[in-house]
């Protein structure tokens, strides 16, 4: 671990402890360890970054988040701090503050590989390829063999729509390192270019040299699901979840699998599921709040979106669906919910449709008006649709 500052003979012995069990992988016990030698001394920096690094291994990421804070506040100068806390965040969700952490670390210390791999996915998780790809093209020439360069690089380049520089970088990468996410990016890569003999070739170098490639299984699965062989697809699955119940890939291929069908209940309960294992994942957590919404679950529909808004405010879906439930009876704080869902995506006729509505239970018609003529420029058909209801009709008199 890190060493900061002077240290203390008792916690010097912790520490030591400590770290032994943290690279034997005993985070329990390290942690136990790191909490000793912050009893010894309440102000060490090195106890309090190694419990930050060991929440994070553990996914207590509020925790780590609190201990990276503390560090900071004793030496804001921490570069290795402020890349911990920038990841902390994206595991978080929290896209905004991880890019600011991140590049805190690398003004701090500019030669920081590792602040720098994370800033890129910073980049990537914010959708903002062309940072990513930049960042990673100035990484890959320092290191030009680094596999994990090389597919970050072609994962931005996909994002890009640059298919052909992602082929050419995720080739060099599966040539540098062959390891599953290689043979998994290229075959998504064919899929998604409408190779799927291709995709299938990649696919089965990947099955061959790891069988037991839990992503590769659930991929092979969504190309079965693809090609139209649906009840296969469903049966690899299946198979898949009994061996591994927090499989992504077979989670997801699942809930798609109902959901294709209009089976919103049968669904639910692997997006359930889904949503614990990348529990990070805000855009899923607010995809939960909607399916609870359409399988009649209000409440738990509200609870989850709130969820979601303590760690993502800016959150459109979940602040539409917190207005579109709190409307009735509490029309102001639905005004809010709206509001900021549109300060994201003004051109959102049904939240707009919604905070007309807003105005009008407010006895704001006027206001309920002008706001339904917004809707005239984006969608007229809507717009002369609900002109024609009887409650937009009762707002002119």
């Amino acid at each position: 671990m890190l060493l900061i500052g002077p240290l203390r003979a008792g916690e010097i012995e912790d520490l030591r402890l400590g770290d032994r069990a943290f690279l034997r992988n005993d985070y329990p016990q390290a942690l136990h360890f790191y909490r000793q030698a912050l009893s010894d001394n309440p102000q060490s920096q090195t106890a309090l970054f190694s419990l930050g690094v060991t929440y994070t291994r553990l996914g207590r990421y509020p925790q780590a988040r609190d201990a990276f804070i503390k560090v900071l506040a004793q030496d804001p100068n921490s570069a290795p701090a402020c890349n911990n806390l920038g990841w902390v965040y994206l595991a978080l969700g929290r896209t905004d503050l991880a890019l600011q952490w991140l590049t805190q670390a690398l003004s701090l210390q500019p030669d920081y590989p590792m602040a720098s791999n994370n800033l890129g996915i910073a980049y990537l998780r914010n959708r903002n390829p062309w940072m990513a790809s930049q960042v990673y093209l100035s990484l890959q020439a320092k290191d030009p063999a680094n596999p994990v360069y090389l597919n970050n690089l072609g994962i931005a380049c996909f994002l890009l729509g640059d298919y052909a520089s992602a082929e050419r970088w995720f080739t060099s990468g599966l040539a540098t390192s062959p390891r599953p996410e290689n043979y998994l990016n290229l075959a998504l890569l064919y899929a998604r270019n409408l190779y799927p003999g291709k995709a299938q070739a990649m696919l089965n170098q990947g099955l061959k040299r790891y069988p037991q490639s839990r992503a590769l299984q659930g991929f092979q699965a969504q190309l079965d699901y693809n090609s139209g062989a649906g009840q296969k697809a469903y049966r690899e699955w299946m198979t898949i979840l009994s061996r591994d119940p927090a499989n992504p890939w077979a989670l997801s291929g699942m809930a798609a699998f109902y959901l294709r069908k209009g089976d919103v209940a049968s669904a639910l309960p692997y997006v359930k599921t889904l949503s614990r294992v990348d529990s990070a994942n805000y855009r899923l957590q607010e995809v939960l709040g909607w399916m609870y919404y359409f399988t009649g679950k209000i409440t738990p529909a509200v609870q989850q979106w709130r969820m979601v808004n303590r760690q993502y405010p800016a959150s459109p879906l979940s602040n539409y669906g917190l207005g579109l439930t709190s409307l009735a009876k509490d029309p102001k704080a639905a005004f809010m919910n709206l509001f900021q869902a549109l300060e994201i995506y003004p051109n959102w006729v049904d939240a707009r449709y919604q905070l007309a509505r807003c105005y009008a239970k407010l006895g704001n018609k006027p206001q309920a008006l002008r706001e339904l003529d917004k809707i005239k420029t984006v969608n007229p058909a809507y717009w002369s649709k609900l002109k024609k209801s009887q409650e937009v009709k009762s707002w002119s008199k």
